[in-house]
Protein backbone atom coordinates (compact mmCIF):
# COMPACT_ATOMS: atom_id res chain seq x y z
CA UNK A 1 0.00 0.00 0.00
CA UNK A 2 1.27 3.32 -0.76
CA UNK A 3 1.81 5.83 2.00
CA UNK A 4 -1.25 7.73 0.40
CA UNK A 5 -3.23 5.37 1.33
CA UNK A 6 -2.30 5.03 4.75
CA UNK A 7 -2.97 8.82 5.32
CA UNK A 8 -6.48 9.45 7.16
CA UNK A 9 -8.58 13.39 6.66
CA UNK A 10 -9.82 15.17 9.29
CA UNK A 11 -13.23 13.26 8.98
CA UNK A 12 -12.27 10.25 8.42
CA UNK A 13 -10.17 9.78 11.39
CA UNK A 14 -12.97 11.38 13.92
CA UNK A 15 -15.20 8.93 11.88
CA UNK A 16 -13.10 5.45 13.78
CA UNK A 17 -12.43 7.12 16.91
CA UNK A 18 -16.44 8.13 17.17
CA UNK A 19 -15.74 12.49 17.73
CA UNK A 20 -16.87 15.29 16.35
CA UNK A 21 -14.20 16.04 13.61
CA UNK A 22 -13.37 19.98 15.52
CA UNK A 23 -11.76 17.65 18.61
CA UNK A 24 -9.45 15.59 15.41
CA UNK A 25 -8.37 19.09 14.68
CA UNK A 26 -7.96 20.39 18.25
CA UNK A 27 -5.36 17.52 18.57
CA UNK A 28 -3.60 17.91 15.54
CA UNK A 29 -3.08 21.58 16.52
CA UNK A 30 -2.15 21.14 19.61
CA UNK A 31 0.81 18.29 18.80
CA UNK A 32 -1.42 16.04 20.38
CA UNK A 33 -2.02 13.66 17.80
CA UNK A 34 0.65 13.53 14.68
CA UNK A 35 -0.30 14.74 11.39
CA UNK A 36 0.77 16.39 8.40
CA UNK A 37 -0.40 19.49 6.30
CA UNK A 38 -1.29 19.47 2.56
CA UNK A 39 -0.29 22.39 0.58
CA UNK A 40 -3.77 23.69 0.53
CA UNK A 41 -3.91 23.71 4.32
CA UNK A 42 -5.72 20.10 5.13
CA UNK A 43 -4.78 17.78 8.00
CA UNK A 44 -3.98 13.95 7.53
CA UNK A 45 -3.32 11.50 9.73
CA UNK A 46 -1.18 8.27 9.64
CA UNK A 47 -3.46 5.35 10.55
CA UNK A 48 -0.70 4.17 12.66
CA UNK A 49 -0.37 7.32 15.06
CA UNK A 50 -3.95 7.72 15.30
CA UNK A 51 -4.01 4.00 16.34
CA UNK A 52 -0.86 5.05 19.05
CA UNK A 53 -2.93 8.48 20.15
CA UNK A 54 -6.28 6.24 21.10
CA UNK A 55 -4.09 3.47 22.79
CA UNK A 56 -2.26 5.99 24.73
CA UNK A 57 -5.21 7.82 25.77
CA UNK A 58 -6.90 4.64 26.11
CA UNK A 59 -9.74 5.53 24.12
CA UNK A 60 -12.71 3.57 22.87
CA UNK A 61 -11.45 2.92 19.35
CA UNK A 62 -12.78 -0.11 17.96
CA UNK A 63 -9.42 -0.94 16.12
CA UNK A 64 -7.63 -1.35 18.96
CA UNK A 65 -9.34 -4.86 19.79
CA UNK A 66 -7.10 -6.20 17.10
CA UNK A 67 -3.81 -5.58 19.18
CA UNK A 68 -1.04 -5.56 16.87
CA UNK A 69 -3.03 -5.85 14.18
CA UNK A 70 -5.07 -2.86 14.42
CA UNK A 71 -3.00 -0.55 12.08
CA UNK A 72 -3.13 -3.27 9.36
CA UNK A 73 -6.78 -3.41 10.10
CA UNK A 74 -6.84 0.09 9.77
CA UNK A 75 -5.11 0.74 6.74
CA UNK A 76 -7.54 -2.75 4.81
CA UNK A 77 -10.70 -0.62 5.78
CA UNK A 78 -9.18 2.46 4.00
CA UNK A 79 -8.07 0.75 1.17
CA UNK A 80 -11.07 -1.33 1.01
CA UNK A 81 -13.38 1.70 1.10
CA UNK A 82 -11.83 3.15 -1.18
CA UNK A 83 -11.06 1.12 -3.87
CA UNK A 84 -12.67 -1.91 -3.42
CA UNK A 85 -9.32 -3.71 -2.16
CA UNK A 86 -9.66 -6.54 0.46
CA UNK A 87 -6.19 -7.97 0.45
CA UNK A 88 -5.26 -6.61 3.46
CA UNK A 89 -8.42 -7.72 5.79
CA UNK A 90 -8.51 -10.98 3.53
CA UNK A 91 -5.08 -12.21 5.05
CA UNK A 92 -6.03 -10.95 8.48
CA UNK A 93 -9.40 -12.72 8.03
CA UNK A 94 -7.51 -15.86 7.14
CA UNK A 95 -4.93 -15.77 10.05
CA UNK A 96 -7.94 -15.63 12.31
CA UNK A 97 -9.41 -19.19 11.00
CA UNK A 98 -6.16 -20.46 10.49
CA UNK A 99 -5.39 -19.76 14.11
CA UNK A 100 -9.39 -21.23 14.75
CA UNK A 101 -9.88 -17.63 16.30
CA UNK A 102 -13.78 -17.40 15.50
CA UNK A 103 -14.00 -14.31 17.91
CA UNK A 104 -10.97 -12.30 15.64
CA UNK A 105 -12.70 -13.37 12.35
CA UNK A 106 -16.20 -12.51 14.13
CA UNK A 107 -15.17 -8.62 15.20
CA UNK A 108 -13.42 -8.42 11.74
CA UNK A 109 -16.71 -9.23 9.73
CA UNK A 110 -18.72 -6.92 12.68
CA UNK A 111 -15.78 -4.25 12.22
CA UNK A 112 -16.19 -3.51 8.35
CA UNK A 113 -20.71 -3.88 8.91
CA UNK A 114 -19.98 -0.85 11.32
CA UNK A 115 -18.28 1.21 8.67
CA UNK A 116 -20.23 0.57 5.97
CA UNK A 117 -19.38 -2.13 4.49
CA UNK A 118 -22.44 -3.67 2.99
CA UNK A 119 -23.17 -7.72 3.62
CA UNK A 120 -22.77 -7.76 0.20
CA UNK A 121 -19.51 -6.16 -0.32
CA UNK A 122 -18.40 -8.43 2.91
CA UNK A 123 -19.25 -11.85 1.47
CA UNK A 124 -18.11 -11.15 -2.06
CA UNK A 125 -14.41 -9.69 -2.05
CA UNK A 126 -13.60 -11.30 2.25
CA UNK A 127 -15.99 -14.13 3.22
CA UNK A 128 -15.79 -15.49 -0.34
CA UNK A 129 -12.29 -15.42 -1.25
CA UNK A 130 -11.40 -16.82 1.95
CA UNK A 131 -13.52 -19.76 1.41
CA UNK A 132 -12.07 -20.40 -1.95
CA UNK A 133 -8.60 -20.43 -0.44
CA UNK A 134 -10.05 -22.99 2.00
CA UNK A 135 -10.96 -25.25 -0.88
CA UNK A 136 -8.18 -25.01 -3.08
CA UNK A 137 -5.90 -25.58 0.04
CA UNK A 138 -8.15 -29.11 0.31
CA UNK A 139 -7.69 -29.99 -3.21
CA UNK A 140 -3.75 -29.09 -3.38
CA UNK A 141 -3.55 -30.92 -0.35
CA UNK A 142 -2.41 -28.06 1.77
CA UNK A 143 -5.52 -28.32 4.00
CA UNK A 144 -6.62 -31.96 5.96
CA UNK A 145 -10.35 -32.34 5.46
CA UNK A 146 -10.40 -32.23 9.12
CA UNK A 147 -8.61 -28.72 8.61
CA UNK A 148 -11.28 -27.94 5.81
CA UNK A 149 -14.15 -28.58 7.82
CA UNK A 150 -12.69 -26.35 11.14
CA UNK A 151 -12.43 -23.35 9.23
CA UNK A 152 -15.51 -23.75 7.39
CA UNK A 153 -17.13 -24.26 10.47
CA UNK A 154 -15.89 -21.23 11.90
CA UNK A 155 -17.00 -19.03 8.91
CA UNK A 156 -20.41 -20.41 9.35
CA UNK A 157 -20.75 -19.55 13.27
CA UNK A 158 -19.08 -16.04 12.35
CA UNK A 159 -21.91 -15.20 10.30
CA UNK A 160 -24.54 -16.60 12.49
CA UNK A 161 -22.78 -13.95 15.20
CA UNK A 162 -23.19 -11.23 12.74
CA UNK A 163 -26.07 -8.91 14.05
CA UNK A 164 -28.69 -8.25 11.55
CA UNK A 165 -30.62 -5.11 12.40
CA UNK A 166 -32.52 -3.73 9.86
CA UNK A 167 -31.47 -0.56 8.54
CA UNK A 168 -34.00 2.52 10.68
CA UNK A 169 -34.21 4.19 7.17
CA UNK A 170 -35.51 1.02 5.92
CA UNK A 171 -37.83 0.58 8.61
CA UNK A 172 -39.49 4.09 8.12
CA UNK A 173 -39.87 3.49 4.92
CA UNK A 174 -42.17 0.43 5.85
CA UNK A 175 -43.86 2.29 8.41
CA UNK A 176 -47.18 0.82 7.64
CA UNK A 177 -46.70 -1.65 5.33
CA UNK A 178 -46.76 -5.71 5.66
CA UNK A 179 -43.34 -6.86 6.02
CA UNK A 180 -41.82 -8.96 3.03
CA UNK A 181 -41.10 -12.35 3.50
CA UNK A 182 -38.72 -15.10 1.82
CA UNK A 183 -37.98 -18.18 1.56
CA UNK A 184 -34.50 -19.69 1.81
CA UNK A 185 -32.74 -22.50 1.40
CA UNK A 186 -30.39 -24.81 -0.51
CA UNK A 187 -30.98 -27.67 -3.00
CA UNK A 188 -32.44 -30.83 -2.45
CA UNK A 189 -29.04 -32.78 -2.33
CA UNK A 190 -26.73 -29.91 -1.04
CA UNK A 191 -24.26 -30.47 1.79
CA UNK A 192 -22.94 -26.46 2.22
CA UNK A 193 -25.01 -24.19 3.75
CA UNK A 194 -23.22 -20.66 3.67
CA UNK A 195 -24.19 -19.16 0.61
CA UNK A 196 -28.04 -19.64 2.22
CA UNK A 197 -26.56 -18.54 5.32
CA UNK A 198 -25.40 -15.27 3.80
CA UNK A 199 -28.82 -14.51 1.76
CA UNK A 200 -30.69 -15.14 5.19
CA UNK A 201 -28.50 -12.45 6.90
CA UNK A 202 -28.81 -9.92 3.64
CA UNK A 203 -32.70 -10.37 3.62
CA UNK A 204 -32.76 -10.20 7.64
CA UNK A 205 -30.47 -6.52 7.60
CA UNK A 206 -32.89 -5.39 4.70
CA UNK A 207 -35.86 -6.09 7.45
CA UNK A 208 -37.37 -9.13 5.78
CA UNK A 209 -39.02 -11.44 7.48
CA UNK A 210 -36.99 -15.15 6.55
CA UNK A 211 -37.95 -18.54 6.29
CA UNK A 212 -35.23 -20.81 6.65
CA UNK A 213 -35.54 -24.10 5.40
CA UNK A 214 -31.22 -24.75 5.66
CA UNK A 215 -30.05 -27.47 3.88
CA UNK A 216 -30.95 -30.40 1.35
CA UNK A 217 -34.65 -29.14 0.52
CA UNK A 218 -36.70 -30.69 -1.77
CA UNK A 219 -37.91 -28.81 -4.62
CA UNK A 220 -41.06 -29.18 -3.68
CA UNK A 221 -41.09 -28.11 -0.04
CA UNK A 222 -39.95 -25.24 -1.42
CA UNK A 223 -42.92 -24.54 -3.16
CA UNK A 224 -45.26 -25.25 -0.19
CA UNK A 225 -43.43 -23.25 2.39
CA UNK A 226 -43.90 -20.38 0.02
CA UNK A 227 -47.72 -21.00 -0.59
CA UNK A 228 -48.50 -21.65 3.64
CA UNK A 229 -46.54 -18.09 4.23
CA UNK A 230 -47.15 -16.09 0.98
CA UNK A 231 -43.73 -15.25 0.52
CA UNK A 232 -42.91 -12.85 -2.15
CA UNK A 233 -39.17 -14.40 -2.76
CA UNK A 234 -37.56 -17.94 -2.79
CA UNK A 235 -34.05 -18.13 -2.72
CA UNK A 236 -32.40 -21.21 -3.39
CA UNK A 237 -28.48 -22.29 -2.66
CA UNK A 238 -26.32 -24.41 -4.50
CA UNK A 239 -22.63 -25.37 -4.85
CA UNK A 240 -20.55 -27.48 -7.59
CA UNK A 241 -20.50 -30.28 -8.43
CA UNK A 242 -24.24 -29.23 -8.88
CA UNK A 243 -24.46 -26.66 -12.12
CA UNK A 244 -27.19 -26.03 -14.74
CA UNK A 245 -28.80 -28.83 -15.50
CA UNK A 246 -30.05 -29.08 -11.69
CA UNK A 247 -31.01 -25.53 -11.19
CA UNK A 248 -32.83 -25.82 -14.51
CA UNK A 249 -34.89 -29.17 -13.39
CA UNK A 250 -35.79 -27.03 -9.81
CA UNK A 251 -36.86 -23.92 -11.98
CA UNK A 252 -38.90 -26.31 -14.40
CA UNK A 253 -40.65 -27.49 -11.26
CA UNK A 254 -41.47 -24.87 -8.84
CA UNK A 255 -42.68 -22.97 -12.24
CA UNK A 256 -45.40 -25.82 -12.45
CA UNK A 257 -46.22 -25.39 -8.73
CA UNK A 258 -46.40 -21.79 -8.91
CA UNK A 259 -49.72 -20.61 -7.63
CA UNK A 260 -50.67 -16.92 -9.18
CA UNK A 261 -52.87 -16.38 -6.06
CA UNK A 262 -49.52 -16.03 -4.28
CA UNK A 263 -47.21 -14.23 -6.12
CA UNK A 264 -43.60 -14.17 -5.87
CA UNK A 265 -40.01 -13.76 -7.27
CA UNK A 266 -37.43 -16.63 -7.33
CA UNK A 267 -33.61 -16.53 -7.25
CA UNK A 268 -30.75 -19.38 -7.51
CA UNK A 269 -27.24 -18.53 -6.87
CA UNK A 270 -24.20 -20.38 -6.83
CA UNK A 271 -20.65 -19.93 -8.41
CA UNK A 272 -21.21 -22.32 -11.18
CA UNK A 273 -24.94 -20.04 -12.34
CA UNK A 274 -24.59 -17.54 -15.12
CA UNK A 275 -24.23 -14.65 -13.99
CA UNK A 276 -27.74 -12.55 -13.63
CA UNK A 277 -29.57 -14.52 -16.10
CA UNK A 278 -33.42 -13.58 -16.69
CA UNK A 279 -35.23 -17.10 -16.78
CA UNK A 280 -38.35 -15.91 -17.92
CA UNK A 281 -38.28 -18.47 -20.99
CA UNK A 282 -37.99 -21.23 -18.36
CA UNK A 283 -40.16 -19.78 -15.85
CA UNK A 284 -42.76 -17.48 -17.10
CA UNK A 285 -45.60 -17.73 -14.40
CA UNK A 286 -43.20 -16.52 -12.14
CA UNK A 287 -43.31 -12.86 -11.36
CA UNK A 288 -39.50 -12.84 -12.19
CA UNK A 289 -36.88 -15.85 -11.92
CA UNK A 290 -32.97 -15.18 -12.35
CA UNK A 291 -29.71 -17.12 -11.76
CA UNK A 292 -26.96 -15.39 -9.20
CA UNK A 293 -23.30 -15.94 -9.31
CA UNK A 294 -22.45 -13.40 -6.86
CA UNK A 295 -23.92 -11.51 -3.92
CA UNK A 296 -24.08 -7.94 -5.31
CA UNK A 297 -25.79 -8.16 -8.07
CA UNK A 298 -28.47 -10.23 -6.19
CA UNK A 299 -28.25 -7.26 -3.54
CA UNK A 300 -28.68 -4.34 -6.09
CA UNK A 301 -32.08 -6.94 -7.83
CA UNK A 302 -33.52 -7.10 -4.23
CA UNK A 303 -32.88 -3.16 -3.58
CA UNK A 304 -35.09 -2.45 -7.06
CA UNK A 305 -37.88 -4.77 -6.35
CA UNK A 306 -38.06 -2.82 -2.80
CA UNK A 307 -38.37 0.59 -4.38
Amino acid sequence: MSDAQTILSTREAASLLGVHESSIKRWCNEGALSCRTTAGGHRRIPVDALVRFASERRMNLPLLAFGDEAARVGRGLLRAQREGDFTDLYEVAYDALAHGDVERFTRLLTFLRRHDVSPARLFDHLVGPVMRRIGEGYVTGHLSVGEEHRMTGLVRDAILRLDAPADEGLRKQRNGRKRRVAVVGCLQGEVHELGALMVRHMLAARGWQVIYLGLDVPTEEFAGQQHRHEAQLMCISMMPPRGLPEALAAVRLLDRMYDPKRPCRLALGGPGLPEDRDLRDVAPRFLEARFFSRMEPFDRWIQAIEA
